[in-house]
């Protein structure tokens, strides 16, 4: 079995009770891969499908709809439904206009592995939106 550094993949991959299929995988994907390159899209989905639950749980508080949260956002319907579902790997200036939409601002924090030491910093949502002079 192929070993990962993060525990929580490890722990899902231990955890396999079936062989994994892959739809539409460009010719020549399963040749070139190797276990980094695995683990890192394993991280980018897990990190996806964790941010598009959270914009989720966001629209669902401020009681949207997913035609109002569209419509909030600039994107459509079925783009946020894509994000929500982590079908699509999430830009952080897409994050940054759906939280904005949602009323909400956003928190960043490092933490170190080691769980030492912790860097953070409040980005409120306007200090991404585009100012126009004119």
């Amino acid at each position: 079995m192929t070993q990962f550094k993060h525990p929580r993949l490890q722990a899902l991959a231990g955890q396999a009770k079936h062989d994994i299929q892959i739809q539409n995988a460009p010719q020549g994907l399963l040749e070139t891969s190797n276990p980094r390159k695995i683990e890192t899209q394993l991280q980018a989905a897990l990190t996806n499908k964790g941010i598009g639950q959270l914009l989720q749980r966001a629209r669902k508080k401020r009681g949207l709809s997913l035609r109002a949260a569209a419509q909030a956002s600039g994107r459509s319907a079925s783009r946020v439904v894509a994000i929500e579902k982590a079908d699509v790997d999430l830009k952080i200036s897409t994050l940054v206009h759906m939280a904005q939409a949602f009323d909400y601002d956003i928190e960043v924090r490092l933490i170190a592995k080691d769980k030492t030491s912790a860097l953070q910093t409040h980005l409120p949502s306007w200090a991404f939106t585009e100012i126009d002079n004119n």
